[in-house]
């Protein structure tokens, strides 16, 4: 069993609300009728939202907030409030869960992991550009009529890697293509 520790980003309902059941399960989040107590925990961070006169213009630009309804192991019933993206130029807020990454720090796991990938990607365009693998290729081309399949000519996509394009081949068969630079 795992212990729950509360913490205090967890807000708690003005009203009482131990009445009212929780959820069985989660809800699709693109088809469904919203349950009670996530109604009345929106109200709760768009009245918080409607306080906070630095904030006041950036909902109405366009910005996402969820909330997430949680029990504590004491029985009291609360939620979670969260935004998307950055906030009045910052990730992070008293009022609300901190993100689940941040694309700021240097060491984040979501930098160690594009590092990654973006080793992989430059190994595959030095394989790709490899003579003996190109002449490989053309000998395929000359001697079959046919080009490598797809899945030998696509590479892990990166945010820092250049754009690739699916086209239809002679063959009809799709292919991946990277413009030139």
């Amino acid at each position: 069993m795992y212990e729950i520790t509360v913490i205090p980003m967890i807000h708690f309902f003005r009203h009482p609300v131990s009445d009212t059941a929780l959820p069985r399960q989660f809800n699709n989040p693109f088809h469904y009728t919203p349950h009670i107590l996530c109604i009345e925990a929106a109200k709760e961070v768009q009245n918080y939202l409607s306080l906070m006169d630095l904030w006041k213009r950036k909902p109405e630009e366009g910005k996402m907030f969820g909330v997430l309804v949680v029990r504590t192991p004491d029985g009291k019933t609360g939620f979670l409030a969260a935004f998307s993206g950055i906030l009045d130029g910052n990730y992070l807020h008293p009022y609300f869960v901190p993100p689940v990454y941040n694309l700021q720090q240097p060491d984040s796991f979501f930098r160690q992991e594009e590092k990654q990938i973006s080793a992989i990607n430059r190994q595959i365009r030095l394989l790709e550009n490899n003579p003996a693998y190109l002449q490989a290729q053309q000998d395929l081309i000359e001697n079959t009529g046919q080009s490598l399949p797809v899945h030998s000519q696509t590479s892990v996509k990166s945010s820092q890697s250049s754009p690739r394009f699916t086209t239809q081949s002679k063959s009809g068969l799709p292919q991946c293509i990277r413009p030139e630079p």
